[in-house]
């Protein structure tokens, strides 16, 4: 997969990144394509800038992930870069978010945080917890209890390690979704190759690494 790069990798990878998905086709929002540019409900401009806002308050730097037919998101992409407010990456249509952010991993940052850009969650202080776990562990983890698993994608800790599956076919009581993904760069590469198998199958994968489950109050996708 051909894709593009804006930023200063080197810079970059020293840094905390936020990776940010913003490849989908906006099938649910119509005209504009990119959701990430309609405005928020509970701020003061779009999406897109409610999430540099979140950015900005926890020290993280934005590398936005777009898709090279979104040409309004990617020219205020371009100029913001040019501020030197974020990065991002330019890739072709991928067949779900999940082979998004693994086509992207070679710019992963020895700490990483995945924020989608259309979610309100709380306490959002959970990013600094979620951060700090990776001295720790692989991949931490922000989650919540769901009646809808079929919908969500889902984290089921065991003895053995942790089951994922991005909106599964079958679920026990015991399954939570997540909101918010911290990892470091070895282990999200492992991470979204598998991921994203599951994104087509919905079947449950085991993660390898080391992890840590931590609870949000409330997690709410604004455009669902």
């Amino acid at each position: 997969m051909t894709l593009k790069y804006y930023g200063d990798t080197i810079s970059d990878k020293l840094k905390t990144l936020a990776i940010i998905p913003a490849a989908g086709l906006g099938t649910r929002v119509g005209s504009p394509a990119a959701k990430e540019l309609l405005p928020h409900p509970d701020f003061n401009g779009t999406f897109l800038d409610a999430t540099l806002d979140r950015c900005r308050r926890f020290d993280l730097y934005p590398l936005v992930i777009s898709r090279d037919d979104k040409y309004a998101l990617n020219q205020v992409l371009l100029e913001k870069m040019q501020l030197g407010l974020l990065s991002f990456i330019i890739l072709p249509a991928t067949k779900e978010w999940t082979y998004t952010v693994a086509a992207a991993s070679e710019y992963f940052s020895d700490k990483n945080i995945l924020i989608l850009p259309d979610a309100s969650f709380h306490p959002e202080e959970i990013i600094q917890d979620l951060l700090s776990d990776l001295e720790q562990v692989d991949l931490s983890l922000a989650t919540f209890s769901v009646d809808n698993p079929q919908v969500w994608g889902c984290v089921e800790p065991g003895i053995s390690g942790l089951s994922m599956s991005e909106k599964p076919k079958i679920a026990s009581p015991q399954v939570l979704a997540w909101g918010v993904l911290a990892f470091g760069s070895h282990a999200g590469r492992e991470l979204f190759e598998l991921y994203k198998q599951t994104s087509i199958t919905h079947e449950w994968i085991e993660f390898s690494g080391t992890y840590h489950v931590r609870s949000l109050y409330s997690f709410i996708d604004l455009q669902r």
